[in-house]
């Protein structure tokens, strides 16, 4: 209402805001249902780190394993390798059979081929520890993919809902300063208005300044802060109410249509007004004082230049 007091930040009014707040509705559903299968791939994840974890641990006790077998057949091939050596040094000297000595390389191409065998099987390990390994890096690179896309996705969704939670707060129009308010549009629920329409005006807390114009090429370079001025109030005839005394605080610099802006601070006013805003009257400002024979003396020189 006209004449109340409101604080900034008040609202004064709110714009309809079904259709956004809709859509924040909207979008945040989407981002909480997003929140369980993101948990799922975290879960399956983890899994995936303490199965290649646990797989490794395995492969390497089978590469041990293998080792130690391919190296104990090394060492049995070296004994009989050994050992058919000397039966045939033996059967050279009459003091082994040929049945012995037939045995004793038997036995040693045995045991080269226990120490193949015992290689390939230590080849094969290192190998399957390879392929355990790819493989888990594969599925942990899958599933990282997986998750970022998700997260990416409520990262997305998450900005959304503030860029729309935005828009609603946008939405309530609110005063900006303290003040009271001085004019109000008459709207009711469910009209329409457009961007930029004033739908209020606030006269902000504080004394009342005066704000007049004057004439650029009169004004520019005469008035300066700090001057008297007196004020006559259209709606109060000075001669019966008296003056409002004044003094100039701030001088425009630019011009507008051929005038320029003058703010005046109040110092006196009649005791029988009360000063409002919106109250209009004319300003005169003292911008210098001369005697009555200067006065005479400055028409007379304009009169003879303007005769030449």
């Amino acid at each position: 209402a006209v004449g109340q007091e409101v604080a900034s930040g008040d609202a004064l009014g709110v714009l309809d805001t079904e259709r956004v707040t809709r859509r924040v509705a909207e979008e945040e559903a989407r981002r909480q249902g997003i929140d369980a299968p993101l948990e799922a791939l975290d879960e399956a994840r983890d899994a995936e780190v303490a199965s290649a974890d646990s797989q490794h641990r395995a492969d390497l006790n089978a590469i041990d394993v293998a080792e130690a077998r391919h190296q104990q057949a090394v060492s049995a091939l070296r004994v009989a390798e050994a050992e058919a050596r000397r039966t045939a040094e033996l059967r050279e000297q009459g003091l082994a059979s040929a049945a012995d000595l037939e045995r004793d390389s038997e036995a040693a191409a045995q045991q080269r081929a226990a120490v193949d065998a015992a290689a390939s099987e230590f080849d094969q390990a290192r190998w399957r520890r390879q392929q355990n390994d790819s493989e888990h890096r594969a599925n942990l690179a899958d599933w990282d993919r997986q998750i970022a896309a998700l997260k990416a996705e409520r990262e997305q969704l998450r900005a959304s809902s503030q860029r729309l939670g935005q828009e609603v707060s946008d939405r309530v129009i609110r005063a900006s300063v303290d003040g009271r308010l001085g004019e109000v549009a008459e709207l009711r629920p469910g009209a329409v208005v457009a961007a930029g329409e004033r739908i209020a005006l606030i006269i902000p807390s504080g004394g009342l300044m005066v704000s007049a114009r004057f004439p650029a090429a009169s004004a520019l370079g005469r008035v300066k802060a700090g001057q008297g001025a007196v004020m006559r109030l259209d709606a109060f005839p000075w001669i019966h109410y008296g003056r409002v005394e004044a003094r100039v605080a701030r001088v425009g610099s630019e011009t507008a249509a051929g005038s320029i802006r003058v703010e005046l601070e109040v110092l006196e006013a009649p005791a029988d007004v009360r000063l409002e805003h919106g109250l209009s009257g004319s300003v005169a400002v003292t911008v210098e004082r001369v005697s009555p024979l200067d006065l005479l003396l400055r028409a007379v020189g304009k009169r003879a230049a303007a005769l030449r």
